[in-house]
């Protein structure tokens, strides 16, 4: 009887559900509460999260009721087993690997075809948190992001500027790595590990970059063999002076991941070769929504053939301010026209809950992100002004002294559509056109057929 098992409270009911792998499902009855403080404590804390902990249970140890199994053991009035209350451990569940994804030409997709969603945000911070025993906030931070409907999280593997963190400082830097993927894993999430950031300011020497990345090179796989829940950029805007990398030219492909060489200043084209997929960060000018849904399907899907995503967006406190239906746009319009968005915002670089405006507009962000269907991104690509658009839209031109938003762009699939209007003005109006029909909207973003 001695194994791993799984716990799972049974809400309402001062029970736990004991699973073994291998065998029935045992029910724990007695106030466990009152005789496990600790333990307990520890279980709560797992099943508060979603999760379930992982118990080594000894046979004559733990009071159990067998369902639809006899034993000599168990009494004839309780079937209850003896009762020893210090005799077992709980240590936290180890996820099952997520789903593993591929690249298909422009696109992130399971191994099954199914596409793929990059609904991101910034956390640049957490592995630093994590790293320095914040445990329960990163798990608020998880918890919260996941909640809200994120998926990806963007942290950064060192840091000079906006925090201070060497991996050099800690002897279990790597354990650490593979602790957050656990932790992420646990919620369903992923993290896109950006492994040079503010390289020359954390480590400029080209021998101490090396040895770091032959780390990355050994560590990343065994982690992903584990969670299956990475993603590695190399490097973040390598053509700013803090980010210069002796050992640029010789950042290869990381086995075993969906793998991008590195993303660029505003607006300039990722690093080149490009691996995997690459992340576009556009300047964040009032009009931003459509340039983070646009441009990275542009400049580097088309450009370079691999997977796009918008890798680092405008923030709440940049643009035209705080407003949350530009994220819902951007969130919407990245889905339909890329592989997905980056919810960028102070307080995710920093790694802690989103409040306040930094809240209103990612849970915006993260709506607009899931209201797009991802079957609709294989549709053929048009956009307001071109003949073949599915909605009226203005401007047509320089000209046009009408103006109902900033852009529209749509995808057509067979005989559906999907449109989002970028910035509506109040003047915007919905009018089909070329034989299409409304048959649903969600605040931008509008369904046809015909």
């Amino acid at each position: 009887m001695t194994g791993k098992y799984i716990v799972f409270r049974e809400s309402g009911a001062k029970r736990m559900t004991i699973q073994s792998d291998d065998g029935p499902a045992f029910i724990a009855t007695e106030t466990i509460e009152a005789n496990r403080p600790a333990l307990t404590a520890v279980i709560n804390q797992e099943i508060s999260n979603g999760h379930g902990a992982e118990v080594q249970i000894t046979y004559p140890d733990y009071l159990l009721i067998m369902h639809g199994v006899l034993s000599d053991h168990l009494n004839p009035v309780t079937g209850a087993l003896g009762f020893d209350p210090d005799t077992f451990t709980v240590r936290p569940f180890e996820p099952s690997p997520l789903p593993r994804l591929v690249r298909n030409g422009h696109w992130i997709e399971y191994e099954d075809g199914t596409p793929f969603g990059w609904r991101g945000a910034s956390d640049f911070q957490i592995l630093q948190r994590l790293a320095n025993g914040e445990g329960g906030g990163v798990d608020a931070v998880l918890d919260q992001r996941r909640a809200l409907g994120f998926e990806v999280l963007r942290t950064g593997g060192m840091c000079s500027i906006m925090f201070h963190f060497n991996p050099f400082d800690y002897s279990n830097y790597w354990q650490i790595v593979e602790e957050l993927a656990r932790r992420a894993a646990r919620r369903k999430l992923r993290i896109e590990f950006t492994a040079f950031v503010d390289a020359a300011l954390i480590m400029p020497s080209a021998h101490d970059q090396r040895r770091y990345w032959s780390q990355v090179l050994e560590a990343i796989p065994a982690i992903q063999a584990k969670f299956r829940n990475l993603f590695v950029e190399d490097i973040n805007e390598s053509d700013q002076t803090v980010n210069r990398l002796e050992i640029l030219g010789e950042l290869g492909r990381v086995a075993g991941v969906l793998n991008s060489h590195g993303s660029n200043g505003a607006d300039a084209p990722p690093v080149f070769p490009v691996h995997d997929y690459a992340g576009l960060h556009p300047a964040r000018p009032a009009d931003w929504p459509r340039r983070d849904a646009h441009n990275p399907m542009e400049d580097i899907a088309d450009r370079f053939g691999c997977a796009a995503i918008c890798g680092e967006g405008c923030r709440p406190d940049q643009g035209r301010g705080p407003v949350a239906s530009d994220h819902f746009d951007s969130g919407a319009g990245s889905m339909a026209l890329h592989n997905g968005d980056t919810f960028h915002c102070v307080q995710g670089k920093m790694s802690v809950p989103f409040t306040g405006d930094d809240y209103r507009c990612a849970v915006a962000h993260a709506r607009g992100m899931h209201a797009v269907p991802l079957e609709y991104r294989y549709g053929v690509y048009t956009r307001g002004g071109l003949s073949e658009g599915p909605i009226e839209h203005h401007p047509m031109d320089n000209s046009d002294p009408v103006v109902w938003c900033s852009r529209t762009y749509a995808r057509l699939l067979g005989r559906k559509a999907v449109a989002v209007v970028m910035q509506r003005t109040p003047q915007w109006r919905l009018n089909p056109v070329n034989g299409w029909r409304v048959v649903g909207q969600t605040e931008s973003v509008v369904f046809l057929e015909r």
